[in-house]
C-alpha cells in the first residue's frame, strides 16, 4: 500500500514540476559598433531554431525559452549578421558593424512579387488594424527631447583635424545634453475626427516656464496607416496605401517566428521605384501574420533634403487579443543648416544639430465610453501646474529612471539658465510675438504705448487687461493716451465673460473714443503688434474722431467656425474740411466739422479660420 502510494505521490510530484518547467530569460541592448547608438527592431534568433523576438526602439531586447539559450543570432539590414555565443544572461552589450547599402535598379522578375501578397493583406486588414478607426481610445505618453549637436569621432575622415577644441566640445557634450525636455500628456480620440490633448507635466532644461511644450508630438502621426503621412510640415505617401504596389519596390529581407510560434514577423524593405516622381519614404515594414497587421515601422523620406535629415520609427503592440496600438514612438531631426561650430578656423570641422523625440504610450483603453463634450475647439491644454510637478511625480511616468548625462543636464543648463536669465530671454521673445508683457495678473499693451501719424503727431499712452492669472473666466481692460498733435485724449474700456466653455459662448462690451481712417471699415482690421496695417498708418493724414459703443455675444457652431452676433452704436465726427456743393450751380463751399455721422447697427460676422486647432495654456 505505502509502495503504491509513493508512486502515485511521485507521478504528482513529476507532473507538478513539468508543468511549472524552468523558463531561461535573457536581456540585453544591441547598438552600431561605431556610433554606439542604440539600433530599434533588429532581429533576434535563439540558438539553431527559428524562434526569437526584435529589440525595441531603445534597442533594448528581452528573450524567454524554454531550453538554455546558448546561442544569439542577430540580423539587420544595413549590418553585417552575428552570432554571440552565450556566457552570461543579464545586461548584454551587442555592437553590429554597419556594411553599405546601393540601392539598384529593380530587376522584374517571372511571377510576382512574394512581398505583394503580404502587402495586399496588410491593405485588405487596413482599417481593422488603424487605431483611429475605432470608436474611441485613450492613453497616457511620457516624451522625451534631446537636442544636441551630432558629435561623432568616427566621422572624422582625417583624424589629424581632431584638435583641442573638438575634444573640449566632445567631452562638455558627453557629461550633458544642450537642451532636454520631458512632457507626460493625456490623449483622448473620438470617432471621426475628435481628439484633445493635455499637458499634465512638463519640463525643459534652463526654463521654468514651459516652451516648446507642443513641439515632440507634432513632428510625426501616431498612426502609419493614413494614406498620406505628415513629418514636420510635408506630406509622404505610405507605402501601405491604394496604388502602392505601382508606386513602390518592396522585397522580402527577412523571416521571424514568435518566441510561441503562433506569429510570423515578415521583415520588408521599401522604397519608391526609380523614375517615380511623388513624395515617397524609404525604410522598412515588418508585418506580423496575426491580422496582417505593422507591428514596426522604419521610415525616412526617400530624396535627401538640403535642410534637414528625418528618420521615423514606431512600435506596435497587441493591447488585447484583436487589436494593435502604437507603444512607442522615436524621430531624429539632424538639421543640416544649424552647425555647432568646434573652433573659430573655419577650416576645422563642425556638426549639424540634432533633435531627437521619443514618446512612450502607456494605460492605453479601447472602445470605452468618452463624453463627446469633453471635445472643444482646443486640442492641447496646458495644466497651469505643469510645470511645478515635483520629482517623484515624474519616477511615475518615466519608462527608465534619468541617466547620469541627463541629470547632469538639468544640472548645469538649469543653473546656467539662472545666472544668465533664460526665462528673461524668453519671456522678451514671447512679449515680441504677442506684443503684450505679462506683469503678475495683467498683460501690458505695448501697441498703447506709443506710435505716430500726421494726424495725431506722436502719441504717448498706457493699455492693460487681466489675464489668466486672475480669472479665466472673465476678461477686463482698458487703455489711455495722448496725441500731441490733434491735442486730443483717447480711451477705451473692454470686458468678456465665458458663459459655457464646451460651445466658446462669450458675451462682451466695449467702448472707445478714438481716432479711425477716414471713410474706412474696421471689420477685416489686424490688431496685432507688427501688422502691414500698423505701418500704413504712419502715413495716413485723414482721420475722424469716433465714439463707439458694442455689445456682442459669440459662440461655436461647427468645430471649425465661430459666429459673432454684435450690436453697435458708433458716432464719427470728421476732422477734415468737407467740400460740398450747395445748389446744382452755386459754387463750392468749405465746411468745417461742424456735423457728424450716426450710425447704428447690427452685423453677423463668422469666423473660418481654417483647420488649425488652438493651444491653451
Amino acid at each position: 500500500m505505502s509502495t503504491k502510494f509513493s508512486g502515485i505521490l511521485l507521478f504528482l510530484l513529476f507532473s507538478f514540476t513539468s508543468s511549472f518547467a524552468q523558463t531561461y530569460t535573457i536581456n540585453g541592448k544591441v547598438v552600431d559598433s561605431e556610433s554606439k547608438k542604440p539600433l530599434a527592431f533588429v532581429n533576434i534568433v535563439i540558438n539553431s531554431g527559428n524562434r526569437g523576438n526584435v529589440s525595441d526602439i531603445d534597442g533594448k531586447f528581452y528573450l524567454q525559452s524554454k531550453e538554455p539559450i546558448k546561442i544569439l543570432k542577430f540580423s539587420y539590414v544595413g549590418y553585417q549578421p552575428m552570432s554571440m555565443e552565450i556566457s552570461h544572461t543579464k545586461d548584454l552589450q551587442v555592437y553590429l558593424k554597419r556594411i553599405p547599402i546601393e540601392l539598384q535598379t529593380v530587376e522584374i522578375l517571372p511571377g510576382e512579387n512574394p512581398a505583394h501578397r503580404i502587402i495586399r493583406n496588410a491593405l485588405n486588414n487596413k482599417d481593422a488594424n488603424d487605431p483611429e478607426k475605432l470608436k474611441s481610445f485613450s492613453y497616457t505618453s511620457y516624451e522625451k527631447m534631446i537636442f544636441e549637436p551630432d558629435i561623432d569621432s568616427s566621422q572624422l575622415a582625417d583624424s589629424a583635424k581632431v584638435d583641442t577644441s573638438y575634444t573640449a566640445m566632445k567631452n562638455f557634450m558627453d557629461k550633458q545634453h544642450m537642451l532636454m525636455m520631458e512632457n507626460v500628456v493625456q490623449h483622448k480620440f473620438l470617432y471621426p475626427d475628435k481628439s484633445k490633448q493635455k499637458v499634465i507635466a512638463t519640463r525643459i532644461s534652463g526654463l521654468s516656464d514651459p516652451l516648446f511644450v507642443f513641439l515632440v508630438s507634432q513632428i510625426q502621426s501616431n498612426s502609419f496607416y493614413k494614406d498620406v503621412i505628415k513629418i514636420l510640415d510635408k506630406n509622404y505617401i505610405n507605402p501601405i496605401s491604394s496604388g502602392c504596389l505601382s508606386k513602390y519596390f518592396f522585397d522580402i529581407k527577412d523571416t521571424l517566428f514568435s518566441q510561441n510560434n503562433q506569429d510570423t514577423t515578415f521583415v520588408i524593405f521599401y522604397r519608391p521605384f526609380i523614375g517615380k516622381n511623388f513624395d515617397g519614404l524609404k525604410g522598412l515594414l515588418y508585418i506580423n501574420s496575426n491580422g496582417w497587421a505593422i507591428q514596426n515601422v522604419i521610415a525616412e523620406p526617400s530624396q535627401n533634403n538640403i535642410l534637414a535629415d528625418i528618420k521615423i520609427q514606431q512600435k506596435y503592440e497587441r493591447v488585447d487579443s484583436l487589436h494593435w496600438f502604437p507603444v512607442q514612438l522615436n524621430t531624429d531631426i539632424i538639421i543640416k543648416g544649424m552647425r555647432a561650430n568646434v573652433s573659430k578656423d573655419t577650416s576645422k570641422p563642425s556638426y549639424p544639430m540634432i533633435l531627437k523625440g521619443k514618446s512612450y504610450l502607456r494605460d492605453i483603453q479601447l472602445n470605452t465610453d468618452i463624453v463627446k463634450r469633453y471635445f472643444d475647439n482646443v486640442e492641447i491644454d496646458v495644466d497651469p501646474n505643469a510645470a511645478q510637478k515635483p520629482e517623484e511625480y515624474w519616477h511615475t511616468y518615466r519608462v527608465d529612471s534619468l541617466t547620469a548625462k541627463d541629470r547632469e543636464t538639468y544640472r548645469v543648463i538649469d543653473s546656467l539658465g539662472k545666472a544668465e536669465h533664460f526665462d528673461r530671454y524668453v519671456k522678451g521673445f514671447e512679449t515680441v510675438l504677442k506684443g503684450k508683457i505679462p506683469y503678475r495678473w495683467l498683460n501690458l499693451d505695448l501697441s498703447k504705448l506709443m506710435h505716430y501719424n500726421p494726424h495725431e503727431g506722436f502719441y504717448l499712452g498706457v493699455g492693460a487687461e487681466t489675464n489668466d492669472r486672475l480669472s479665466r473666466t472673465f476678461n477686463i481692460g482698458g487703455y489711455w493716451g495722448y496725441g500731441f498733435g490733434d491735442q486730443t485724449a483717447k480711451y477705451g474700456s473692454n470686458a468678456h465673460i465665458m458663459l459655457f466653455r464646451p460651445w466658446d459662448l462669450e458675451a462682451g462690451a466695449a467702448y472707445h473714443f478714438d481716432v479711425s481712417e477716414a471713410a474706412a471699415t474696421d471689420v477685416f482690421a489686424s490688431h496685432k503688434l507688427f501688422s502691414e496695417d500698423n505701418f500704413r498708418n504712419y502715413l495716413l493724414k485723414k482721420f475722424d474722431n469716433e465714439e463707439q459703443k458694442e455689445a456682442w455675444l459669440r459662440f461655436r457652431t461647427l468645430r471649425y467656425m465661430t459666429l459673432k452676433l454684435s450690436l453697435s452704436q458708433s458716432t464719427k465726427n470728421p476732422a477734415i474740411f468737407i467740400l460740398f456743393r450747395k445748389q446744382p450751380d452755386a459754387q463750392y463751399y468749405y465746411s468745417s466739422p461742424a456735423f457728424s455721422f450716426y450710425r447704428t447697427q447690427c452685423r453677423l460676422k463668422i469666423c473660418l479660420p481654417g483647420k488649425i486647432p488652438k493651444k491653451r495654456s
